[in-house]
């Protein structure tokens, strides 16, 4: 039965010899909106809660396969997406990532339903990741960030009116307004009388 807990507890793992935390500190731990995700002794991670909008809840922790022989090193949730790092390669996935934040690219899918390795980070050694809303970051060692892809931001569009001023530029809209007599554009407004 399901019950509010007010203190922590320790969370069990289907035969407790596998309760063990590493003891060289390489424990991975993450939480998600819906799901919480931790390795256990021999580095399987396990999930409890609702890993997927369209899978089964999990009131106990499980296995996930889908990382079964993978050395991770660090493991992070956004709002539907996921990120973990392994030896020498980045893994994302989730679904409903329209931003681009799962890393496949431009032609790439827009999610993935199982984890799926990054191919423009392949053989980087990737220390950590995390994952926010509509992005995800990955933290690689300096020897092996040339080559990584780099984020460049993309030109902001034109003010309306502006006459080829960028947005967020020195008042183009404004200044646009003011030419073409526009409401407050330069001229006064007449005061209401009270």
């Amino acid at each position: 039965m399901q019950r509010d807990e007010f203190s922590p507890r320790l969370v069990e793992i289907m035969g407790g010899d596998r309760n063990l935390v590493p003891s060289d500190g390489s424990a991975v731990l993450a939480a998600a909106q819906t799901c919480s995700w931790a390795t256990a002794a021999g580095g399987q991670m396990y999930v409890w809660g609702k890993p997927k909008t369209s899978g089964d809840n999990h009131m106990y922790p499980v296995p996930f396969m889908d990382f079964q022989g993978w050395n991770l090193r660090s493991v992070s949730c956004g709002a539907t997406t996921f990120a973990a790092a392994g030896e020498d390669q980045a893994i994302t996935w989730g679904q409903g990532a329209g931003c681009g934040e799962l890393g496949y690219g431009e032609k790439g899918p827009k999610s993935s339903a199982n984890p799926k390795v990054v191919d423009s980070l392949g053989g980087k050694c990737t220390l950590q990741v995390a994952c926010g809303v509509g992005h995800c970051a990955f933290l690689v060692k300096r020897e092996d960030a040339e080559g990584c892809p780099v984020f460049e931001p993309k030109e902001p569009p034109a003010a309306a009116g502006g006459g080829g001023a960028k947005a967020g530029g020195s008042n183009g809209g404004a200044a646009a307004a003011k030419r073409k007599g526009a409401p407050g554009g330069g001229k006064k407004q007449p005061k209401k009388k009270k």
